[in-house]
């Protein structure tokens, strides 16, 4: 008997009477383009992320306070743009304190929340993506416990595949971090135990305007 042969003897021992793998999952349908939003929501609340979607933009500012004050959230962190800009200038009429992108590592892990802009949001998987490039918000997302961010309704797309074949193909300088946000931080690392908020935000809103 070759070494060949005992390798696969072993294999076949090992295996015993196990039934033969099933043939692969079909990957999920894609999303019709009028099921866009409904589908982004449903897979976002699916990883325990929040939606709130918008039928007047001139609600932002209150209904980013309201999750705030239910956060007992006092100090906020705001990603770069001049929609965020305005965004802090409304909340810090509202009492809040607001810091912005250009704020210290250690200071920003002492906020209590993370305001930033999406580029982009995947209705396939509920996946937000942050161009870091156009407006500095990768650590006022990854680092305060509550993140909340704010997304144009007419940036959905069905797949990830979409955002790189269209928004970042057609760009002229491709950004140098692009970040995906797929519900509030989760490890496992631990006895693989499921554990949300250890890395990162613990709640994640999506204000869809």
């Amino acid at each position: 008997m070759t070494a060949r042969e005992r390798i696969l003897s072993r294999v076949r021992s090992a295996l015993g009477d196990r039934p033969p793998i099933g043939a692969p999952i079909a990957a999920a349908p894609r999303v019709p383009p009028g099921d866009l939003l409904a589908a982004f929501r449903e897979r976002l609340l699916a990883v325990a992320g929040e939606c709130t979607v918008l039928a007047d933009r001139e609600d932002l500012g209150s209904v980013v306070a309201t999750r705030l004050h239910a956060a007992a959230a006092t100090t906020v962190a705001l990603g770069g743009g001049e929609a965020m800009r305005m965004l802090g200038q409304d909340l810090a009429r509202r009492g809040f304190t607001i810091l912005p992108p250009e704020i210290s590592t250690a200071d920003l892990a002492a906020v209590d929340a993370g305001v930033t802009a999406a580029q982009w949001g995947i209705a396939e998987t509920g996946t937000l993506v942050l161009d870091d490039g156009a407006v500095r918000a990768r650590r006022a997302s990854l680092l305060p416990p509550l993140h909340i961010a704010i997304l144009p309704r007419t940036h959905l797309v069905a797949t990830l595949d979409e955002v790189f074949a269209g928004p970042i193909a057609a760009s002229t300088a491709a950004s140098h971090a692009l970040t995906l946000i797929t519900g509030p931080s989760r490890t496992a690392d631990i006895e693989l135990q499921l554990v949300v908020g250890v890395h990162g935000p613990k709640h994640l809103l999506v204000v869809l305007v």
